[in-house]
């Protein structure tokens, strides 16, 4: 069952993350998105059709004020994905791809 918050599109999942009312899309995630393409409230929506500009504005909102919680929210999960990457080590595509630059030298 979520959580209602102070912010009227924003809700915590079960496991106390910040997710779009009547989603379940992570707020950290669009801020993700936010960061990494620099995009406006606009291009986000453009972006992501399923969500009102309401909904983008209250995540926003809900961002800058727990910005240290929702960074660190992304500071984590970069962490574990590149440890996941490292876990998998060279993958078969990768040894395609230096086999072909082996064929150019």
């Amino acid at each position: 069952m979520a959580t209602v918050t102070e912010y009227k599109h924003i809700e915590l999942d079960k496991n106390g993350k910040p997710v779009i009312a009547g989603t379940r899309f992570k707020v950290h995630l669009l801020v993700a998105a936010k960061q990494v393409n620099n995009w406006d409230a606009e291009e986000l929506q453009a972006n992501y059709p399923d969500l009102t500009l309401s909904q983008i504005y209250s995540s926003l909102s809900y961002f800058y004020d727990h910005q240290e919680e929702i960074e660190n929210m992304l500071e984590t999960e970069s962490k574990m994905a590149e440890e996941h990457r490292k876990a998998q080590g060279t993958t078969p595509f990768e040894l395609r791809l230096k086999a072909i630059g082996k064929q150019w030298e």
